[in-house]
C-alpha cells in the first residue's frame, strides 16, 4: 500500500511540474491461448475502437502486438511475455488459464509491468500489478446468497465440478440459516466428463427440488437435457446457473416445459456503446454471423469475457489519457527480463486505472481501495415463454431488486394451466371426501364430498383438469426421525401428485416441506368426546351444598342458642309473667320460655317460620334478633348455592384440557396415525401419544416452489368472495347436522327441570317426620289416658278406636268434659279436657 501511495504522490508533482506528451504510438501485448481466438478478435476490435474515438488519446494510437500460446503452457508463456516486454509494450493482457496467467502476473510484478485480467480468480492479492476487471469473488458469493435469500428456498443442493465453486458460493455455506440448519444443502461434487443423471437421481430422492449448478458454461445445456431425462425439468423445479454467460445459451427447448431457469449477467445491454458494438461485433468481416431479434438474442454474441476484454483496453486507454490530460511524462521502454530492471512509471498506470471510473460493456468499473471490482451491478435473468428475459438487478448497497413483471409471469403460469391435467392426492374422510356407492362408477365420479366439489370449482376458475388419487399407505404425512416422509406429503415432494386436496393441518414441518394455499377454513385443535350419560343423582344429593362441618356447626349453633335462650329467658324478670291477667294477686307466675318452647322457637325461626311464641325482655330479644340474622344468611347462602350447584352438575364437563385426558383412565381416546395431532400429542404428554384427538386447518398442498401457488389462492379467494364456499360448508355440514341440532335442542331444554331423583331426599325426610309425629301422638294419647282411673276409662284400643272413628268422621269441634279425680289437698285443682291429650285451660279451686 505504500508503493501505491508513493506513486500518486509522484503522479500530483509532474501534474503541477508539467511535462511531455504521450508517444504517437503505444504498444499493448495481448496473449492468448489456443481456442481464444473470439477472444483475440475482441482484443483487436477494442484496440481499433479506442483508435477511432477521439476522445480517447486524441495525439497517440495503440497498437495490438499479439502472441499465441499453447494451452496451459507456462513456460511458453514465460518466455512470450519477455519477448513483448523488449518490445517496450505498455500493458499485457491475458492470458485465460490459471498457471500461464500466474507465470505472467509474477513476471509482470517483478518488473512493474500492468497486467491486464479478465478472469475469475478467487487468490487475494491487492499489492501487485495486476488489475483483473473480473467481478471480486466475494461480491459475487454475497450475490448468490442474497438471491437463494430472496426465493426463500429452504432446501437446495449444490452441484459443482471444480474445488473453486465452493469459494463462489462461500458466503451461502456460510450463511446462518445454513450453520444452524435451518436451510438444508445437499453439496454434490461432479467428476469432469461424468454424466450427471446418477446424481441427479440422489437429489430427486432426497426431494430437492432447488439446484444451484456450477458447470462450465458449456456443458450447461449437457446438464439441463439430463435433468429432463430423469423428469426434472418440471415446474416444481428450479435451478440458478452460477455462470455469468447464460445469456449466451439457446434454452429453447427447455423454455416451455415451465421450469425455473435463472442466472446472473454482468453485460449491460444498456451501455451506452452496446447497440454499435452488438452490430458490428461478429459481423460477416470478422467471420460471425449475426441476427437481432425482440427476445435480445444479439446478447447471445457477447460473453462475459469478450466484454471484459473491451472493458480492460478501454480502462487502460482512459488511464492513459488522463495522464496525458494532465501532462505526465510518460514512457514506454524496452524491457529485459534478464537484467530485471522494473519500469519506473508503471505504478503510476496501475494505480489511475484503480483511481478513476469508467463505465463500458459491464457498467461502471471502479476499484476498492485493496484494489478489487468489488462494485459491480449484476442483472438477473429467468427463462420465460419468451426466452430469457430481465427480472431483476443486484448491488452491494441494495441487493436484490426484482423488477420483472409479476402479472405476465402470472398470466404464463396460468395459460401453462390450461387443459393441464393435475394428479390430487388425497384420503378418505367424510364429509370432506369419501366413495360414492355404485357398481359402474369410474374415475372422478367415484368420489363426493367438500373437496371434490372445491377442486371442481376451482378447475372451472383456471380451466385445468384433474384426476383424483389415494395415498398409498392412506396417511396424510409425517416425517419420521431420518427425515424421510410418508403418505401425501411424500408424494409431493417426489412428484408422484401436483396437488394434495384434503383435511390437512399446517404445521412448521409440513410448511417446511410443501407450500400451501391460503387458509380458508379454520377449526383449530379441538377435544372431541362422546357426550357423558346423565349421572344419577344421590338420595340426599340437596344436602351436597353445605358440607358435613358447616351442618356440624349448624346443628352445635342451634342446640346452644336455645339453651342460652333458655337460661337468659330464666335469668331476666322480664319474662316471668302472671298466668291469670284477672288474678292481680297470683299466687305463682309463669316463664313461656320452657325448655321444648325454646327448641321449638329457634328451630322455627331457623326454617324461616312463625311461632306463637315472643320474647319480650329486651336481653331475650338481642338473643333472638341475633338469631334470626344468622339463620338469614345461612338459608339464603344454601338456597343460593343449591340452585348454583345443580346448574353447575348439569353443565360440567368431563375434559376441558389435554392434561385431563391424561390424569383419567375411564374415557377411551386416540388420534389418527401419521397425522399433525398424533405429533402435537407426543411432545405435549406421553400419556395422550396414541390416542384420539382431531384437529383439522383445512387447506391445499403442493410440491415447494410450484408455480400454481398464486393462481389457486387468488381462486379460492374469488370463491370465497363469491360466497361459493360458504355454499359448500353449508351443503356439507350444516345441512347433514339439522337432525342432531333439533336433538340437541330438545334435550338441553329439558335438562332445566329437576325431577324426583333430586328432591327425593326431602319426601323421604317429610314421611319419617310423619311417621315419627304418628308415633308421638299415640304415646301422648297412651301417656294421657293412663292418667284416667280404670274405671273411668275403657280399654286402650277400644278408647283409640273411638278416638280415630270421632276424628275421621268430622264429629264436631267439641265433646264432653272428663274430669279427672285428684287426691285430696288443700288446694284442689280441676282440669278440663275437650279431648284426650289436649290441655284446654286450668284453674286453681281453693
Amino acid at each position: 500500500m505504500c508503493a501505491n501511495w508513493v506513486a500518486v504522490f509522484f503522479v500530483w508533482i509532474s501534474f503541477f511540474l508539467g511535462s511531455n506528451s504521450l508517444p504517437e504510438v503505444i504498444k499493448v501485448g495481448g496473449l492468448f491461448e489456443s481456442g481464444d481466438e473470439v477472444l483475440q478478435s475482441a482484443f483487436r476490435y477494442a484496440v481499433d475502437r479506442v483508435n477511432s474515438d477521439n476522445s480517447l488519446l486524441p495525439n497517440s494510437r495503440l497498437s495490438a502486438n499479439i502472441q499465441q500460446l499453447e494451452h496451459q503452457d507456462s513456460f511458453q508463456a514465460s518466455r512470450k511475455v519477455c519477448d513483448l516486454l523488449s518490445q517496450g509494450v505498455a500493458a499485457i493482457f491475458g492470458p485465460q488459464s490459471i498457471e500461464p496467467s500466474a507465470t505472467v502476473q509474477s513476471t509482470c510484478d517483478a518488473l512493474h509491468v500492468p497486467h491486464m485480467e479478465t478472469r475469475w480468480d478467487f487468490r487475494v492479492r491487492p499489492d501487485n500489478h495486476t488489475v483483473n476487471l473480473f467481478p471480486f469473488a466475494k461480491t459475487l458469493s454475497k450475490a448468490y446468497r442474497d438471491l437463494i435469500k430472496n426465493k426463500e428456498w429452504k432446501n437446495l443442493a449444490i452441484v459443482y465440478e471444480e474445488n473453486e465453486a465452493l469459494i463462489r458460493l462461500q458466503e451461502l455455506l456460510q450463511d446462518p440459516l445454513v450453520q444452524e440448519k435451518k436451510r438444508k444443502v445437499l453439496v454434490k461434487q461432479l467428476v469432469p466428463g461424468q454424466e450427471y443423471r446418477k446424481l441427479l437421481k440422489e437429489i430427486g430422492r432426497a426431494g430437492v427440488q432447488n439446484v444451484i449448478v456450477d458447470v462450465p458454461t458449456e456443458n450447461i445445456i449437457r446438464f439441463l437435457r439430463h435433468a429432463k431425462e430423469v423428469d426434472m425439468m418440471s415446474e416444481y423445479y428450479n435451478y440458478f446457473i452460477t455462470s455469468l454467460d447464460l445469456h449466451t445459451i439457446d434454452l429453447e427447448e427447455f423454455q416451455y416445459g415451465g421450469t425455473n431457469i435463472s442466472g446472473f449477467r454482468l453485460v449491460d445491454d444498456s451501455a451506452r456503446e452496446f447497440e454499435d458494438i452488438s452490430q458490428v461485433w461478429y459481423s460477416g468481416a470478422l467471420g460471425f454471423g449475426h441476427r437481432k431479434t425482440k427476445d435480445k438474442t444479439h446478447l447471445k454474441n457477447i460473453t462475459t469475457e469478450v466484454a471484459l476484454m473491451y472493458d480492460a483496453v478501454k480502462l487502460f486507454a482512459a488511464a492513459l489519457h488522463e495522464l496525458d490530460r494532465r501532462g505526465q511524462d510518460v514512457y514506454f521502454p524496452a524491457i529485459s527480463c534478464d537484467t530485471e530492471q522494473p519500469w519506473p512509471q508503471g505504478n503510476i498506470i496501475v494505480n489511475y486505472m484503480r483511481m478513476i471510473t469508467a463505465r463500458g460493456l459491464t457498467g461502471e468499473i471502479k476499484f476498492d481501495r485493496y484494489g478489487f471490482r468489488s462494485d459491480v451491478n449484476l442483472k438477473l435473468i429467468e427463462l420465460t415463454h419468451e426466452g430469457l428475459q430481465d427480472a431483476g438487478d443486484w448491488n452491494v448497497e441494495v441487493g436484490i431488486k426484482i423488477t420483472g413483471n409479476t402479472t405476465k409471469a402470472i398470466e404464463e403460469v396460468k395459460a401453462s394451466l390450461k387443459n393441464k391435467t393435475l394428479i390430487v392426492t388425497t384420503l378418505m374422510n367424510p364429509p370432506y371426501i369419501a366413495r360414492k356407492e355404485g357398481a359402474n362408477l369410474r374415475g372422478n365420479s367415484r368420489y363426493e364430498g367438500y373437496c371434490v366439489d372445491l377442486i371442481e370449482e376451482i378447475s372451472k376458475v383456471l380451466g385445468f383438469k384433474y384426476k383424483f388419487r389415494e395415498a398409498a399407505d392412506r396417511t396424510y404425512g409425517k416425517r419420521n426421525e431420518w427425515g424421510e416422509w410418508n403418505g401425501m406429503i411424500r408424494e409431493l415432494i417426489e412428484g408422484k401428485a401436483d396437488l394434495a386436496v384434503v383435511d390437512l393441518t399446517i404445521t412448521y414441518e409440513r410448511e417446511d416441506a410443501v407450500d400451501f394455499t391460503m387458509p380458508f377454513m379454520n377449526l383449530g385443535i379441538s377435544i372431541l368426546f362422546k357426550k357423558p350419560s346423565r349421572k344419577i343423582p344421590k338420595l340426599f344429593s340437596f344436602l351436597s351444598p353445605l358440607s358435613l362441618e358447616v351442618w356440624v356447626y349448624m346443628v352445635t349453633a342451634f342446640l346452644g342458642v336455645s339453651l342460652f335462650l333458655f337460661i337468659v329467658a330464666r335469668f331476666s324478670p322480664y319474662e316471668w309473667t302472671n298466668p291469670h291477667p284477672c288474678d292481680p294477686h297470683p299466687d305463682t307466675l309463669e316463664n313461656q320460655f320452657t325448655l321444648l318452647n325454646t327448641l321449638w322457637f329457634t328451630g322455627g325461626s331457623l326454617l324461616q317460620q312463625g311461632c306463637e311464641v315472643t320474647p319480650r325482655a329486651v336481653s331475650t330479644r338481642v338473643v333472638s334478633g341475633i338469631w334470626w340474622f344468622f339463620t338469614l344468611i345461612m338459608v339464603s347462602s344454601y338456597t343460593a348455592n343449591l340452585a348454583a350447584f345443580l346448574t353447575v352438575q348439569r353443565m360440567t364437563s368431563p375434559i376441558e384440557s389435554a392434561d385431563d385426558l391424561a390424569k383419567q383412565t375411564s374415557i377411551q381416546y386416540g388420534c389418527l396415525r401419521s397425522g399433525s395431532t398424533q405429533a402435537f400429542f407426543k411432545t405435549l404428554s406421553s400419556k395422550v401419544f396414541n390416542h384420539w384427538l382431531e384437529a383439522f386447518l383445512y387447506c391445499n398442498s403442493y410440491p415447494e416452489g410450484s408455480p400454481y401457488r398464486t393462481l389457486l389462492s387468488s381462486a379460492i379467494l374469488k370463491l370465497q368472495e363469491g360466497g361459493i364456499l360458504q355454499m359448500l360448508k353449508q351443503r356439507w355440514w350444516k345441512n347433514k347436522e339439522k337432525n342432531c341440532i333439533k336433538e340437541e335442542t330438545s334435550l338441553s331444554g329439558s335438562a332445566s327441570e329437576l325431577g324426583l331423583d333430586n328432591v327425593g331426599g326431602v319426601f323421604v325426610v317429610l314421611s319419617s317426620g310423619l311417621c315419627m309425629a304418628c308415633l308421638i301422638v299415640v304415646l301422648e294419647f297412651t301417656w294421657k289416658l293412663r292418667k284416667l282411673p280404670s274405671e273411668e276409662r275403657e280399654p286402650l284400643c277400644v278408647e283409640m278406636c273411638r278416638e280415630m272413628k270421632f276424628a275421621i268422621m268430622c264429629g264436631g269441634d267439641s265433646k264432653p268434659v272428663r274430669k279427672e279425680s285428684l287426691p285430696p289437698s288443700n288446694n284442689l285443682s280441676l282440669i278440663q279436657f275437650s279431648s284426650l291429650g289436649n290441655l284446654n285451660s286450668k284453674e286453681t279451686i281453693s
